[in-house]
């Protein structure tokens, strides 16, 4: 079996299995959009019989985790034809993929999963839920009506960068969220209504991105970085009352907006929603902030990759700075067997860096193994982040 990367010449079989496989077909109107949007990917893929059997697309994003910005590579269109399947195709491009995003100097993926048991198998992990809930009409209490500020309503017509500004500086307090430009911003309105708080000196700082249909509103993204805005947003939605029947609202799990409601029993749903997983720990580490700790006893941690064996490395802390002790397999183990060492493997280590699982809920669960002291040391080093992603690809 080899691996090869597809031409653009080859777009066109690349789009027929992604049709075929997610059940949907690309509009002949908009076909030749949709192969230049396919030229910004990395399509690998396998043959079999002088056909494409499988395939797998790497897209270039950047990430913010807390104000720092990494470069990560986006894993989607992952697809194999039925008479293909279970040959372990999608495993050898998903490992390919690992090679190809090291050499390229990425430093986490990201993906979308069909089935967490299957990626998992390949080193990513969930690291991110996604929150739905529902109002109806009789739960549009407004808040605080005396708010100095007001609300401005834009398209993509109008788009003002404000919602650019306030979306960089929501996520710049969270891990995982997508680094968008301007034109990326232009793309996303498709029929949907940007509405922005603006304090009553003028300032944005809060917003969010919603579109209205059969009597119902549809917020896709709600992200206020003041709790005046968090409250103007919630009323102007109130304000919709007489216009629809339901408002349904898709939020980060950490959304402080359900405490002040004067009806707080709003049924929420909670799925995991986004796998990571680190690329390149050296480089990565590079990039990550830890919290800083000025005393503390010594810590090491063995990190085992199985897919990406660059990775089997141990992280030491010596004096409040983590580097990367050894690459040699022999002095990893035998730095394994000392004290003050933890274990964990690569999913471990992202959903732990990430913010989705705490290192002592790692420990309660089995996936760090070591001392409850050397746990305790470790979660003094692991930022409180709050992970979430609000893209799709």
């Amino acid at each position: 079996m080899s691996i090869v990367r597809l031409s653009k010449e080859q777009f066109t079989e690349a789009i027929s299995l992604s049709e075929y496989a997610f059940q949907y077909s690309v509009d002949p109107e908009d076909y030749d959009n949709y192969l230049h949007k396919l030229g910004k990917h990395e399509i690998f893929g396998v043959y079999d019989e002088g056909k494409l059997a499988a395939k797998l697309h790497i897209l270039p994003f950047h990430i913010y985790i807390g104000q720092n910005k990494l470069k990560m590579g986006g894993i989607g269109g992952v697809a194999t034809y039925p008479e293909f399947r279970r040959k372990g195709y999608a495993k050898q491009l998903l490992h390919h993929s690992l090679r190809v995003m090291q050499a390229a100097g990425t430093s986490i993926s990201m993906l979308y999963p069909f089935s967490i048991p299957f990626y998992r198998k390949a080193g990513w992990e969930v690291f991110s839920d996604r929150m739905t809930c529902q109002f109806t009409r009789h739960d549009l209490i407004p808040l605080n009506p005396e708010l100095a500020g007001i609300v401005r309503r834009f398209t993509k017509d109008t788009h003002s960068t404000d919602i650019e500004a306030v979306y960089d500086a929501w996520s710049s307090q969270h891990s995982g969220m997508v680094v968008r430009d301007h034109e990326w911003w232009l793309a996303h309105y498709h029929h949907r209504t940007a509405a922005v708080y603006y304090s009553e000196h003028s300032q944005p700082q809060g917003y969010m991105l919603y579109e209205i249909k059969n009597n119902a509103m549809h917020v896709h993204e709600f992200m206020c970085v003041t709790r005046d805005s968090r409250q103007g947003l919630w009323n102007y939605i109130c304000q919709h009352d007489s216009m629809v029947e339901q408002v349904n609202m898709r939020l980060c799990e950490n959304e402080r907006l359900f405490f002040a409601l004067n009806l707080p029993r709003i049924v929420r749903t909670i799925q995991p929603f986004v796998m990571a997983r680190i690329v390149d720990i050296t480089l990565f580490l590079q990039q990550y902030t830890f919290a800083p700790v000025p005393a503390h006893p010594p810590l090491s941690l063995y990190i085992s990759d199985d897919q990406a064996p660059w990775n089997n490395v141990v992280i030491q802390f010596e004096n409040g700075q983590a580097a990367i002790h050894s690459h040699n397999e022999k002095q990893v183990r035998t730095t394994v067997n000392t004290t003050n060492t933890l274990s964990m493997n690569i999913r471990a280590l992202t959903t732990m860096l990430l913010g989705y699982q705490r290192p002592c809920e790692l420990f309660d669960n089995g996936f760090i193994a070591g001392s409850i002291n050397s746990i305790e040391t470790l979660e003094q080093f692991v930022p409180r982040l709050h992970p979430y992603i609000s893209d799709a690809f």
